[in-house]
Protein backbone atom coordinates (compact mmCIF):
# COMPACT_ATOMS: atom_id res chain seq x y z
CA UNK A 1 0.00 0.00 0.00
CA UNK A 2 1.45 3.17 -1.05
CA UNK A 3 -1.77 5.66 -1.01
CA UNK A 4 -1.02 8.96 0.34
CA UNK A 5 -3.28 10.55 2.36
CA UNK A 6 -3.69 14.57 1.24
CA UNK A 7 -5.75 17.26 2.65
CA UNK A 8 -9.12 17.59 2.08
CA UNK A 9 -10.19 19.10 -0.86
CA UNK A 10 -7.18 17.46 -2.92
CA UNK A 11 -7.90 15.38 -5.42
CA UNK A 12 -7.58 11.64 -5.30
CA UNK A 13 -5.81 9.73 -7.72
CA UNK A 14 -5.57 5.72 -7.11
CA UNK A 15 -3.46 3.54 -9.30
CA UNK A 16 -2.98 -0.36 -8.86
CA UNK A 17 -0.59 -2.80 -10.33
CA UNK A 18 0.55 -6.26 -10.70
CA UNK A 19 2.97 -7.75 -12.03
CA UNK A 20 2.79 -10.28 -14.39
CA UNK A 21 2.43 -13.98 -12.43
CA UNK A 22 2.30 -12.13 -9.15
CA UNK A 23 -0.06 -12.30 -6.74
CA UNK A 24 0.88 -9.26 -4.58
CA UNK A 25 -0.91 -5.98 -5.82
CA UNK A 26 1.25 -2.52 -5.67
CA UNK A 27 -1.95 0.16 -4.81
CA UNK A 28 -0.23 3.95 -5.40
CA UNK A 29 -1.38 7.11 -5.37
CA UNK A 30 -2.90 9.68 -3.25
CA UNK A 31 -6.28 10.35 -1.32
CA UNK A 32 -8.13 13.06 0.18
CA UNK A 33 -8.95 12.91 4.09
CA UNK A 34 -12.83 13.56 2.66
CA UNK A 35 -12.51 11.60 -0.57
CA UNK A 36 -15.64 8.88 -0.73
CA UNK A 37 -14.16 5.34 -0.82
CA UNK A 38 -13.08 4.13 -4.65
CA UNK A 39 -13.61 1.11 -6.14
CA UNK A 40 -11.58 -1.00 -8.63
CA UNK A 41 -11.72 -4.19 -10.24
CA UNK A 42 -9.06 -6.24 -11.17
CA UNK A 43 -8.25 -9.57 -13.47
CA UNK A 44 -7.92 -13.28 -11.70
CA UNK A 45 -4.46 -13.91 -12.90
CA UNK A 46 -5.46 -18.09 -12.92
CA UNK A 47 -9.14 -18.30 -12.56
CA UNK A 48 -8.23 -22.03 -12.07
CA UNK A 49 -6.12 -21.86 -9.59
CA UNK A 50 -7.84 -19.41 -7.74
CA UNK A 51 -11.08 -21.35 -7.95
CA UNK A 52 -8.78 -24.36 -6.61
CA UNK A 53 -7.56 -22.25 -3.57
CA UNK A 54 -10.82 -20.56 -2.42
CA UNK A 55 -12.62 -24.06 -2.40
CA UNK A 56 -10.00 -25.30 -0.34
CA UNK A 57 -10.22 -22.82 2.27
CA UNK A 58 -13.82 -22.65 2.74
CA UNK A 59 -13.75 -26.64 3.08
CA UNK A 60 -10.91 -25.71 5.83
CA UNK A 61 -13.12 -23.05 7.43
CA UNK A 62 -15.89 -25.33 7.63
CA UNK A 63 -13.74 -28.48 9.75
CA UNK A 64 -12.67 -30.44 6.58
CA UNK A 65 -9.01 -31.48 6.39
CA UNK A 66 -7.24 -30.83 3.17
CA UNK A 67 -3.93 -32.45 2.99
CA UNK A 68 -1.47 -30.80 0.28
CA UNK A 69 -1.89 -27.91 -1.23
CA UNK A 70 -4.52 -26.56 -3.81
CA UNK A 71 -3.31 -26.29 -7.35
CA UNK A 72 -4.34 -26.01 -10.94
CA UNK A 73 -4.49 -27.91 -14.14
CA UNK A 74 -4.50 -27.01 -17.69
CA UNK A 75 -5.51 -28.82 -20.73
CA UNK A 76 -2.66 -28.25 -23.26
CA UNK A 77 -4.04 -29.27 -26.64
CA UNK A 78 -2.24 -31.42 -28.82
CA UNK A 79 -3.36 -30.21 -32.08
CA UNK A 80 -0.59 -28.74 -34.20
CA UNK A 81 -2.80 -27.35 -36.55
CA UNK A 82 -3.66 -23.27 -37.07
CA UNK A 83 -6.52 -21.82 -36.12
CA UNK A 84 -7.20 -21.51 -39.30
CA UNK A 85 -6.69 -24.54 -40.30
CA UNK A 86 -9.11 -25.41 -37.82
CA UNK A 87 -12.03 -22.83 -38.50
CA UNK A 88 -12.45 -23.45 -41.89
CA UNK A 89 -12.56 -27.17 -41.58
CA UNK A 90 -15.63 -27.99 -42.75
CA UNK A 91 -18.37 -30.00 -39.68
CA UNK A 92 -20.75 -32.72 -40.67
CA UNK A 93 -24.13 -30.59 -41.18
CA UNK A 94 -25.89 -33.58 -39.77
CA UNK A 95 -23.36 -33.34 -36.66
CA UNK A 96 -25.00 -29.58 -36.06
CA UNK A 97 -28.61 -30.12 -36.78
CA UNK A 98 -28.21 -32.55 -33.79
CA UNK A 99 -27.22 -29.74 -31.67
CA UNK A 100 -28.58 -30.20 -27.76
CA UNK A 101 -30.07 -33.35 -28.94
CA UNK A 102 -27.09 -36.07 -28.42
CA UNK A 103 -26.53 -37.95 -25.22
CA UNK A 104 -26.14 -35.79 -21.79
CA UNK A 105 -22.90 -35.02 -20.75
CA UNK A 106 -21.94 -35.99 -17.21
CA UNK A 107 -23.18 -32.40 -15.58
CA UNK A 108 -26.78 -33.19 -17.21
CA UNK A 109 -26.40 -36.39 -15.56
CA UNK A 110 -25.69 -35.36 -12.10
CA UNK A 111 -28.25 -32.60 -12.00
CA UNK A 112 -31.20 -32.78 -14.45
CA UNK A 113 -33.85 -30.90 -12.45
CA UNK A 114 -31.98 -32.17 -8.82
CA UNK A 115 -28.97 -33.20 -7.42
CA UNK A 116 -29.23 -36.59 -7.18
CA UNK A 117 -26.46 -38.81 -5.76
CA UNK A 118 -28.09 -42.30 -7.29
CA UNK A 119 -27.07 -40.63 -10.01
CA UNK A 120 -23.55 -40.06 -9.10
CA UNK A 121 -21.83 -43.58 -9.11
CA UNK A 122 -19.35 -44.13 -5.69
CA UNK A 123 -19.85 -40.08 -4.30
CA UNK A 124 -21.92 -39.24 -2.01
CA UNK A 125 -22.99 -35.51 -2.80
CA UNK A 126 -22.67 -33.44 0.45
CA UNK A 127 -22.97 -29.90 -1.02
CA UNK A 128 -25.22 -29.12 -4.02
CA UNK A 129 -25.52 -26.28 -6.55
CA UNK A 130 -27.83 -25.85 -9.56
CA UNK A 131 -26.05 -23.14 -12.21
CA UNK A 132 -28.58 -21.28 -14.00
CA UNK A 133 -30.07 -22.41 -17.51
CA UNK A 134 -28.37 -21.76 -20.49
CA UNK A 135 -31.36 -19.34 -21.22
CA UNK A 136 -30.46 -17.75 -18.09
CA UNK A 137 -26.61 -17.16 -18.95
CA UNK A 138 -27.72 -16.04 -22.51
CA UNK A 139 -29.71 -13.43 -21.39
CA UNK A 140 -27.49 -12.31 -18.29
CA UNK A 141 -24.68 -11.89 -20.98
CA UNK A 142 -26.48 -10.25 -23.79
CA UNK A 143 -28.19 -7.71 -21.07
CA UNK A 144 -25.11 -6.94 -19.17
CA UNK A 145 -22.79 -7.70 -22.26
CA UNK A 146 -20.43 -10.21 -20.31
CA UNK A 147 -17.38 -10.78 -21.97
CA UNK A 148 -16.26 -13.36 -20.04
CA UNK A 149 -19.65 -15.50 -20.09
CA UNK A 150 -18.90 -14.85 -24.13
CA UNK A 151 -15.98 -16.56 -23.65
CA UNK A 152 -17.20 -19.94 -21.75
CA UNK A 153 -20.01 -20.58 -23.82
CA UNK A 154 -17.63 -20.39 -27.39
CA UNK A 155 -15.65 -22.86 -25.59
CA UNK A 156 -18.47 -24.85 -23.99
CA UNK A 157 -19.31 -25.13 -27.69
CA UNK A 158 -15.97 -26.53 -28.97
CA UNK A 159 -16.21 -28.70 -26.16
CA UNK A 160 -19.52 -30.14 -26.84
CA UNK A 161 -20.17 -30.55 -30.61
CA UNK A 162 -16.74 -29.97 -32.42
CA UNK A 163 -15.94 -33.15 -30.36
CA UNK A 164 -12.71 -30.81 -29.55
CA UNK A 165 -9.77 -33.74 -28.00
CA UNK A 166 -8.56 -30.83 -26.26
CA UNK A 167 -11.86 -29.62 -24.40
CA UNK A 168 -13.06 -26.74 -25.42
CA UNK A 169 -10.47 -24.66 -27.29
CA UNK A 170 -11.33 -21.37 -28.43
CA UNK A 171 -10.46 -22.88 -32.33
CA UNK A 172 -12.83 -25.29 -32.11
CA UNK A 173 -15.96 -23.05 -30.62
CA UNK A 174 -14.93 -20.73 -33.72
CA UNK A 175 -15.29 -23.59 -36.02
CA UNK A 176 -18.53 -24.44 -34.53
CA UNK A 177 -20.17 -20.59 -34.82
CA UNK A 178 -18.72 -20.30 -38.14
CA UNK A 179 -20.41 -23.47 -39.58
CA UNK A 180 -23.70 -22.20 -38.22
CA UNK A 181 -23.38 -18.86 -39.52
CA UNK A 182 -22.52 -19.86 -42.64
CA UNK A 183 -25.50 -22.79 -42.45
CA UNK A 184 -28.00 -19.37 -41.77
CA UNK A 185 -27.29 -18.30 -45.43
CA UNK A 186 -24.64 -16.09 -44.03
CA UNK A 187 -21.48 -15.67 -46.20
CA UNK A 188 -18.10 -16.60 -45.42
CA UNK A 189 -16.50 -13.54 -46.51
CA UNK A 190 -18.78 -11.25 -44.35
CA UNK A 191 -17.02 -12.32 -40.85
CA UNK A 192 -13.68 -13.56 -39.15
CA UNK A 193 -14.53 -14.35 -35.55
CA UNK A 194 -11.48 -15.10 -33.15
CA UNK A 195 -13.18 -15.07 -29.97
CA UNK A 196 -16.34 -15.30 -28.58
CA UNK A 197 -16.18 -11.57 -26.99
CA UNK A 198 -15.15 -9.46 -29.94
CA UNK A 199 -12.36 -8.38 -28.06
CA UNK A 200 -9.78 -9.59 -30.54
CA UNK A 201 -8.34 -6.98 -33.22
CA UNK A 202 -8.82 -9.87 -35.52
CA UNK A 203 -12.45 -9.87 -35.30
CA UNK A 204 -14.32 -8.84 -38.84
CA UNK A 205 -17.75 -8.13 -39.64
CA UNK A 206 -20.50 -6.32 -41.51
CA UNK A 207 -23.77 -4.93 -40.87
CA UNK A 208 -24.87 -6.86 -43.50
CA UNK A 209 -24.08 -10.03 -41.74
CA UNK A 210 -25.61 -8.91 -38.33
CA UNK A 211 -28.80 -8.19 -40.45
CA UNK A 212 -29.04 -11.70 -41.97
CA UNK A 213 -27.89 -13.46 -38.41
CA UNK A 214 -31.08 -10.96 -37.22
CA UNK A 215 -33.53 -12.22 -40.17
CA UNK A 216 -32.39 -15.39 -39.70
CA UNK A 217 -33.16 -15.85 -35.59
CA UNK A 218 -36.62 -14.54 -36.69
CA UNK A 219 -37.67 -17.43 -38.26
CA UNK A 220 -36.60 -19.66 -36.05
CA UNK A 221 -38.76 -21.22 -32.97
CA UNK A 222 -36.48 -20.12 -30.16
CA UNK A 223 -36.71 -16.69 -31.60
CA UNK A 224 -38.89 -15.70 -28.25
CA UNK A 225 -36.22 -16.36 -26.19
CA UNK A 226 -33.36 -15.13 -28.37
CA UNK A 227 -35.03 -11.64 -28.41
CA UNK A 228 -36.17 -11.73 -24.81
CA UNK A 229 -32.26 -12.13 -24.50
CA UNK A 230 -31.36 -8.49 -25.91
CA UNK A 231 -31.61 -4.90 -23.98
CA UNK A 232 -34.44 -3.18 -24.47
CA UNK A 233 -34.25 0.73 -24.51
CA UNK A 234 -34.83 2.69 -21.49
CA UNK A 235 -35.95 -0.43 -19.46
CA UNK A 236 -32.92 -2.39 -19.15
CA UNK A 237 -29.26 -3.91 -19.65
CA UNK A 238 -26.64 -1.56 -21.94
CA UNK A 239 -29.80 0.77 -23.12
CA UNK A 240 -31.61 1.83 -20.21
CA UNK A 241 -29.82 5.03 -20.80
CA UNK A 242 -30.65 5.16 -24.14
CA UNK A 243 -34.18 5.73 -25.72
CA UNK A 244 -35.66 6.65 -22.28
CA UNK A 245 -38.78 8.50 -24.01
CA UNK A 246 -42.04 7.56 -26.18
CA UNK A 247 -42.21 6.12 -28.74
CA UNK A 248 -38.91 4.44 -28.93
CA UNK A 249 -39.12 3.67 -25.04
CA UNK A 250 -39.79 -0.26 -24.65
CA UNK A 251 -39.66 -0.77 -28.79
CA UNK A 252 -35.85 -1.22 -29.51
CA UNK A 253 -34.55 -4.24 -28.62
CA UNK A 254 -30.79 -4.33 -29.62
CA UNK A 255 -27.08 -5.25 -28.80
CA UNK A 256 -24.46 -2.67 -27.93
CA UNK A 257 -21.09 -3.02 -29.29
CA UNK A 258 -18.24 -0.91 -27.63
CA UNK A 259 -14.48 -1.84 -28.04
CA UNK A 260 -11.62 1.14 -28.45
CA UNK A 261 -12.84 3.51 -30.68
CA UNK A 262 -15.75 1.41 -32.07
CA UNK A 263 -19.05 1.40 -31.48
CA UNK A 264 -22.37 -0.73 -32.64
CA UNK A 265 -25.84 -1.00 -32.39
CA UNK A 266 -27.56 -4.00 -33.97
CA UNK A 267 -31.74 -5.60 -33.08
CA UNK A 268 -34.84 -5.21 -33.54
CA UNK A 269 -37.16 -2.20 -33.70
CA UNK A 270 -40.98 -1.46 -33.74
CA UNK A 271 -41.92 1.35 -36.16
CA UNK A 272 -44.82 3.42 -36.04
CA UNK A 273 -46.22 1.61 -38.47
CA UNK A 274 -46.44 -1.62 -36.45
CA UNK A 275 -43.96 -3.04 -38.22
CA UNK A 276 -40.81 -4.41 -36.91
CA UNK A 277 -37.63 -3.94 -39.21
CA UNK A 278 -34.06 -5.42 -38.36
CA UNK A 279 -30.73 -2.93 -37.80
CA UNK A 280 -27.54 -2.79 -37.56
CA UNK A 281 -25.10 0.45 -37.30
CA UNK A 282 -21.68 0.26 -36.68
CA UNK A 283 -19.16 3.55 -36.71
CA UNK A 284 -15.25 3.60 -36.80
CA UNK A 285 -13.20 5.98 -35.27
CA UNK A 286 -14.96 7.33 -32.60
CA UNK A 287 -13.66 10.13 -30.80
CA UNK A 288 -12.49 9.34 -27.08
CA UNK A 289 -14.42 11.54 -24.71
CA UNK A 290 -17.46 11.96 -27.00
CA UNK A 291 -21.15 10.79 -27.67
CA UNK A 292 -21.44 12.63 -30.73
CA UNK A 293 -21.70 9.05 -32.54
CA UNK A 294 -23.80 7.84 -29.86
CA UNK A 295 -26.20 10.54 -30.79
CA UNK A 296 -26.38 10.25 -34.14
CA UNK A 297 -26.95 6.22 -34.04
CA UNK A 298 -30.25 7.08 -32.04
CA UNK A 299 -31.40 9.64 -34.32
CA UNK A 300 -31.18 7.35 -37.18
CA UNK A 301 -32.96 4.87 -35.26
CA UNK A 302 -35.40 7.32 -34.79
CA UNK A 303 -35.59 8.07 -38.29
CA UNK A 304 -36.59 4.35 -39.09
CA UNK A 305 -39.05 3.82 -36.50
CA UNK A 306 -40.66 7.09 -37.83
CA UNK A 307 -40.51 6.32 -41.60
CA UNK A 308 -41.53 2.58 -41.48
Amino acid sequence: NDVMTVSAGEPTSIAIDRMPGSKTLRVYGRMAMDATPETDHISIDDPAEFAAVAFKQLLEQHGITISGRARAEHVVSQDTRSFNEILHEPMDLAQLKTMGKGEPDAADAVCSGSCDPAKIPHSLVVVGHISPTLLEDIVLTNKSSLNLHAELILRRLGDRFAFDPSSGSFAQGARVVRQFLIDAGISGDDFYFYDGSGLSSYDLVTPQATSKLLQYAATQPWFADWKSSLPVGGVDGTLVGRFTQAPLKGHVFAKTGTLGEARALSGYLDCASGRTVIFSIMVDNHAPHSHADEATMDKIVAAIAETN
